[in-house]
């Protein structure tokens, strides 16, 4: 996995359920997978990692492999075992710029989806993609909701000071 820089001692291993270390590694399960990135080695000795994304509201999970063994430069794509969609085409093997754009989103830079990068669905170009990460994004949900229950409920003291804010704001307005 020469070709992109990033900190594969931070990755954490998955290891290859018994039904697919004799096989190929695109039968596998977001259920399993526990982070947002997670490296192994195939049956075959090849490295693969597996990411999942988010774009335009929606969950993506793709593997990507090492073609072959000897050559860790040439990767490729490939599904899960569920209707999750994919994110990237990588026919023939994956594209410097689909590359980079794995390194970026890999090392949480924001990165946009470009028409180079050839992914699967046209309606993401031009969308920011995330790594995927269930636990920061349901705690991103908690902190939301609490926000707004005390912003707008006025039992809680926090609603009370942004609308008397607000009225001195409209007050201070007219004066």
């Amino acid at each position: 996995m020469n070709s992109l820089n990033i900190n594969y001692n931070q990755i954490p291993n998955y290891e290859l359920q018994d039904d697919q270390k004799r096989c190929y590694i695109d039968y596998i399960d977001i259920k399993n997978i526990d982070y947002p990135i997670m490296k192994g080695i195939d049956y075959f000795g090849r490295h693969y990692f597996i990411v999942k994304f988010f774009i335009d509201n929606t969950i993506l999970m793709q593997t990507f492999f090492q073609r072959y063994k000897t050559d860790p430069s040439h990767y490729m794509g490939c599904g899960t075992s569920s209707s999750m969609p994919k994110l990237l085409n990588t026919y023939g093997g994956m594209t410097q710029n689909q590359l980079n754009l794995l390194e970026n989103i890999i090392n949480n830079k924001l990165v946009k989806i470009e028409k180079n990068h050839n992914p699967i669905y046209d309606k993401f170009i031009g969308k920011n993609i995330y790594l995927y990460d269930k636990k920061k994004f349901d705690a991103i949900k908690i902190i939301q909701n609490n926000f707004r229950k005390y912003r707008y409920n006025p039992k809680y003291k926090f609603c009370a000071i942004v609308q008397f804010n607000n009225y001195l704001d409209i007050v201070n307005q007219y004066q």
